[in-house]
C-alpha cells in the first residue's frame, strides 16, 4: 500500500474513529461520575511480582521461495500458470487473460469462450459468454454475442469491358547456357 493509499483510507475511517472515541469516553465519563457521588473507600495497590527471565532464542524460518522454484507455462491462449516448488509441496496459480482470439467461419458443432471472435454471414462476432448459439441480432444468439462489424451491402457491377486485343509477340530469347560470364557465346 502507497502513502497516498494509506492516507485516503485513514481519512476515510477518520470519521469512525471519531464517534468511537467520543462515545467511548463519555461512558466512561458517566461511569467515572456516578462513582464519585458514592462515599467509597479506595482499595489498595496491589504487590509488584518478581520480573521474569528473558524467554529462549526462537528457531529460525523456513527458507522462502527463490527464483529457481518458479516455473510457469502458457496455453497458447489466454491462460497462464505460475507453479511454486518448494520441496514436495507445489503451489499452482492460475490467470486467464481477457483477450479476443478470432475463430475462423462460425461452426454449429464448436463451443465459443467469452472473447472468441467469428465470422457468421459476413459479419464479425464476438462472445460475450461461453456459448454454442448462432450469432444473430434478435434471435437466442443476441444475449451470448456481441456486433463487431456489420456487413455492407453489396456494391453494383461494373460495366463488362472489352477484352482486349492480343500483343505483339515478343522478341526471341537467348541460350545462355552457350555463353560465359561476359554474355559472349563461347
Amino acid at each position: 500500500m502507497t502513502i497516498p493509499e494509506l492516507g485516503a483510507l485513514l481519512q476515510g475511517l477518520a470519521p469512525a474513529i471519531r464517534d468511537y472515541v467520543h462515545t467511548t469516553i463519555k461512558s466512561h465519563s458517566d461511569r467515572l461520575s456516578a462513582l464519585e457521588t458514592q462515599d467509597l473507600i479506595p482499595g489498595r495497590d496491589g504487590e509488584r511480582g518478581p520480573a521474569g527471565e528473558p524467554g529462549r532464542p526462537g528457531k529460525d524460518g523456513a527458507d522462502g521461495v527463490g527464483f529457481d522454484d518458479l516455473q510457469f507455462s502458457y496455453d497458447g491462449e489466454r491462460t497462464i500458470t505460475f507453479r511454486f516448488t518448494k520441496g514436495a509441496r507445489v503451489v499452482d496459480k492460475t490467470f486467464t487473460m481477457p483477450m479476443l482470439i478470432y475463430r475462423g467461419v462460425y461452426d454449429a458443432e464448436r463451443t465459443y469462450e467469452s472473447g472468441d471472435q467469428v465470422t457468421c454471414a459476413g459479419s464479425t462476432w464476438v462472445a460475450k459468454a461461453r456459448t454454442t448459439q448462432r450469432p444473430d441480432d434478435d434471435g437466442p444468439g443476441a444475449r451470448d454475442w456481441t456486433l463487431c462489424s456489420k456487413r455492407g451491402p453489396v456494391g453494383q457491377r461494373g460495366p463488362k469491358g472489352d477484352p482486349g486485343t492480343t500483343g505483339k509477340d515478343g522478341a526471341s530469347g537467348r541460350d545462355l547456357t552457350q555463353m560465359d560470364t561476359t554474355g559472349r557465346k563461347w
